[in-house]
């Protein structure tokens, strides 16, 4: 009897290791995907700055028109893998909907980016672009049900006061007497914000694709082209008409090359959205001002002013504190 209960302790003895190191593997796993959803979201951030880059050298070309040249490298990019995955392009309605809405809100995106970086300061467009993780954690609760602490309508606040002092309105400021580069900033200001909200609408938009409706990315990505291509030829028709300029103009490389990285961008994007949450992913891009303000230095040799560096330093902050505060909850949830 004594030999059988030690033979019962010593098959439990496995049994209960073994379900320990399934449950070390799962909350070391979980760590892994949200590190993998981070280094995406990093990416992602990167990718869109260097495409705002490109997009403020072309000089001639006017937005829709660098849209539809954008949208057509996008395709060419996205329809193989479609191809290759042989994945189906039919859907629900609720979902076609859904698709041609993340289309929309995501080629409008597009276009207000590239007005508000051709019409202001590269640093100060990108910084009000990247606003955007405290509207992301606003419409993720309100779409997603991601818990949403009181303490972000604070923050809403101060990053607002920080759009503030990058914008100058001049019913505040007045209107400045120097440095030509900051006049009139107001209606492109407006606009990145826009730009902020599209993008995080975006997101929450993906996210539901992904995770509610086990949408492909590739199939996601797909419809954005489609959709931003016949968004970009109205555009264009009803804004000024087409104006193409001559062949030899460059303006039609650094557009392609804007195909290019906005491709990486919502690839990236895309990717991080389906490991990690959306305002989540949102703050990890917010290294994207950093990546903006040191582009403008060293391409347009173009200083920020003591105001533009205060506001970018207090929506930087106010981000920081929100993936802190994230940080700290994960920490609590999966144990120590």
């Amino acid at each position: 009897m004594e030999r059988t209960q030690e033979n019962d302790g010593s098959f439990l003895e496995p049994l209960a290791c073994s379900t320990e190191r399934t449950k070390s593997r799962n909350v070391f796993k979980q760590y892994c995907r949200s590190f993998v959803g981070v280094l995406l979201a990093l990416l992602s951030a990167l990718s869109v700055v260097i495409m705002n880059v490109f997009a403020k050298l072309c000089l001639i070309l006017p937005p829709f028109e660098i849209g539809v040249i954008r949208f057509i490298v996008h395709l060419l990019l996205t329809t193989p893998p479609v191809i290759y995955t042989n994945h189906s392009l039919v859907y629900p309605p609720k979902v076609i909907a859904l698709l041609v809405l993340r289309g929309f809100i995501g080629a409008s995106g597009m276009f207000t980016r590239v007005y508000a970086v051709q019409n202001m300061p590269l640093g100060d467009a990108i910084v009000l672009i990247f606003t955007s993780p405290v509207f992301t954690a606003v419409l993720a609760r309100i779409f997603l049900k991601e818990r949403l602490h009181w303490i972000y309508s604070i923050l809403l606040v101060l990053c607002m006061a920080g759009v503030t002092l990058i914008a100058r309105p001049t019913f505040i400021f007045g209107h400045p007497d120097s440095a030509p580069e900051y006049d009139n900033v107001l209606i492109p200001t407006l606009v990145a914000w826009l730009s902020a909200v599209c993008s995080s609408c975006a997101m929450v938009t993906i996210r539901v694709l992904l995770r509610t409706y086990k949408v492909p990315s590739s199939v996601i990505l797909l419809y954005f082209g489609l959709v931003g291509l016949v968004y970009s030829i109205l555009g264009s028709y009803f804004d000024r008409g087409f104006q193409f300029p001559f062949c030899q103009s460059t303006d039609y490389l650094f557009a392609a090359c804007v195909g290019v990285f906005a491709y990486l961008t919502q690839f990236f994007l895309n990717g991080a959205l389906k490991y990690e949450k959306a305002f989540i992913v949102a703050l990890s891009r917010s290294p994207g001002t950093i990546f903006g303000f040191i582009f403008q230095i060293i391409i347009y040799s173009l200083i920020p002013g003591a105001l533009s560096f205060g506001g970018a330093s207090l929506i930087i902050l106010c981000n920081l504190f929100i993936f802190m505060l994230k940080w700290y909850q994960n920490k609590n949830r999966y144990g120590k």
